[in-house]
């Protein structure tokens, strides 16, 4: 009887500590009794391109769960494109170096790719692709590129004369394009340029006669000739601001560097630009800020602009007449801007007494002008003013005038000008002057020959030799 009680104390003891490992969590010591978790697989999400995996588990004892993640597959390429996330292929084969003072690569050439279709990688052998070389992809066969975001530099003539070029894909971060970089692309059809860009080569477009379709930040500088010869633009889309867009300058005054020459109508942020209203924190406004701008038709200015450069050339804009004259300006002065004559016709001017500025070409090729008057307000006289007036012989400037700055070519080919006197007051002078302007003319200045020295050092007047100061004779050569 004793050894049976004896034996149903043992069954209760085990039954006993079976219970308290039910009771208490897996793994939890209890007088040395330890209880492992039984682990089943619960939910599972597979790891694609994009994103990693995950396999959750629960315990079968106690209910309690663990999730372990999965690495990243690769992609899954099928056409040259990624099934998952769309991808394209890297180009395989492609040569880099590296170079001092970036950290990353630099592609420098096709070396052994094969691909017409070119995709830059945005890292190679674990290392980002931050820049493309000079000359890298020159004269190549290959016809479209996609640059991933990691490249912030495209390096001088990259694709110069690559004429089966029809698509590039312009990552984001892409801050500079260097000189002749798609010089001579005539198959490329239309680029968008990043918003981040800051800096656009010279030439950088240059013959690139298909481009018809261009989008770019509206503080992007330009190179000299940077759409030389894009003959087909059809459509300029600036992104940004029309404040920034009234900041840049677009560069010297030529044709070849600004593609509005081309396109004709302007737009910001995809909608056409017709009216412009200077703000008061703008006082100068840069080289053709809106040159050419067909669809622009009415500028609004107010009255503290100090310079006023080669901006509104061409525009179709509405304008006040005062004597044969186009004029615009402010609420106040509608008279800031000299735009252009009316009636090239005119034989006698005096510019409107509230001008500030004489506007580039405002009386070119004025064949029957013989004499002009400056009034006092005048602040400069623009580039080309006076060309080709040649039977201009009298230019009178006001005893009080203003004047500090005359142009590139103001009296160019003014050959019946004989005789003219300088206000002192100017202190830039432009090149070519008196450019092709007779043989006899005299020119004097107002002003200390020291101050002609410092102000006009450098200055090809053209034409002439000398300039007569009120002290001494200033020598063009810098010879007094």
């Amino acid at each position: 009887m004793k050894g049976k009680l004896n034996k149903m104390f043992l069954m209760s003891l085990v039954l006993a500590l079976f219970v308290v490992c039910l009771l208490f969590s897996c793994k939890q010591e209890n007088e040395n009794i330890v209880c492992e978790h039984r682990w089943v697989e619960k939910t599972t999400v597979q790891s694609t391109c994009l994103q990693e995996g995950s396999i959750t588990y629960v315990c079968s004892l106690c209910n309690e769960e663990k999730t372990e993640t999965t690495e990243m597959q690769d992609h899954d390429y099928q056409n040259g494109q990624c099934i998952i996330c769309q991808q394209l292929k890297p180009s395989e084969n492609l040569m880099y170096h590296t170079r001092y003072g970036m950290e990353g690569l630099v592609v420098t050439s096709l070396g052994g790719c094969t691909d017409l279709d070119i995709v830059i990688p945005s890292f190679h052998q674990q290392l980002p692709v931050v820049a493309i070389d000079w000359g890298a992809f020159d004269r190549s066969d290959i016809t479209s590129v996609v640059i991933p975001d990691t490249v912030k530099e495209i390096g001088g003539r990259a694709f110069e004369f690559c004429t089966s070029l029809q698509s590039v894909t312009m990552g984001e971060g892409v801050q500079e394009i260097g000189s002749y970089c798609f010089y001579g692309c005539t198959s490329l059809k239309s680029i968008n340029l990043t918003s981040g860009l800051k800096k656009i080569g010279e030439n950088a477009f240059s013959d690139c006669t298909s481009l018809k379709n261009l989008t770019m930040s509206c503080s992007a500088e330009f190179g000299r000739m940077a759409f030389r010869n894009c003959v087909s633009l059809e459509k300029v889309n600036f992104v940004g601001s029309l404040h920034a867009l009234m900041e840049n300058d677009f560069g010297d005054f030529s044709a070849e560097a600004c593609p509005m020459f081309y396109a004709r109508d302007i737009y910001l942020n995809g909608n056409l630009v017709t009216e412009v209203v200077v703000p008061e924190s703008i006082t100068e406004i840069k080289n053709q800020a809106f040159s050419f701008c067909m669809s622009i038709t009415k500028v609004l200015l107010h009255d503290d602009i100090s310079r006023f450069r080669t901006a509104f050339v061409n525009c179709p804009l509405e304008y006040e007449e005062y004597q044969g004259v186009k004029y615009i300006g402010s609420e106040n002065n509608k008279y800031i801007y000299a735009l252009g004559v009316i009636d090239s016709g005119l034989v006698t001017y005096n510019i409107h007494p509230d001008c500030v500025f004489v506007g580039v070409s405002a009386f070119r090729n004025c064949p029957n002008l013989e004499s002009i008057l400056i009034p006092p307000k005048v602040k400069s006289i623009g580039q080309s003013a006076f060309y080709d007036c040649a039977n201009l012989s009298s230019v009178e400037f006001a005893a009080d005038t203003q004047l500090d700055t005359l142009a590139w070519g103001v009296f160019y080919s003014c050959t019946a000008l004989r005789e003219i006197v300088i206000p002192g007051s100017v202190v830039d002078f432009g090149d070519k002057i008196f450019y092709n302007c007779s043989s006899d003319l005299q020119v004097w200045f107002d002003g200390m020959l020291e101050q002609l020295r410092v102000r006009a050092n450098g200055v090809d007047f053209g034409g002439i030799t000398e300039i007569m100061c009120v002290d001494r004779v200033f020598f063009i050569n810098g010879i007094a």
